[in-house]
């Protein structure tokens, strides 16, 4: 059998086999089998090839990476604070202000919990 026709047999069985695996819950293999006239020892001998082709397939692929990528960080450069700055009007004044040397943070009154929380370790860290 040339390449061609074992290609095009081995997707239509792939689709039986979906199909057949997508049965009624509670219908067993073999009756649905018998209901659509497909004889059983031919659909589990498909089912050995299609599983031979997929795992094949899958020896072949590529190895991937196990070695750990390096971590990089980059300074994210932060500009003066104008603090005559006003709120444009679609923001509320914040809830608490912290500030560190270089730095200031302001927290909406809603802010939630876990991203106080974050925050804050962060900037712990970083002081």
């Amino acid at each position: 059998m040339d390449n061609i026709t074992h290609e095009v047999r081995l997707a239509n069985w792939a689709e039986i086999i979906k199909r057949c695996q997508a049965r009624p819950q509670g219908q067993s293999a073999n009756k649905w089998l018998i209901e659509n006239g497909i004889n059983v020892k031919t659909y589990y001998y498909w089912q050995r090839r299609v599983r031979k082709e997929l795992f094949d397939k899958a020896v072949n692929l590529p190895a991937l990476s196990l070695q750990k990528n390096e971590v990089t960080f980059a300074e994210v450069p932060c500009e003066a604070l104008d603090n005559s700055q006003e709120y444009p009007t679609s923001f509320s004044a914040p809830g608490a202000v912290i500030k560190t040397n270089s730095c200031r943070i302001e927290i909406n009154n809603s802010i939630a919990p876990s991203l106080l929380k974050m925050i804050l370790e962060v900037v712990t860290d970083a002081c």
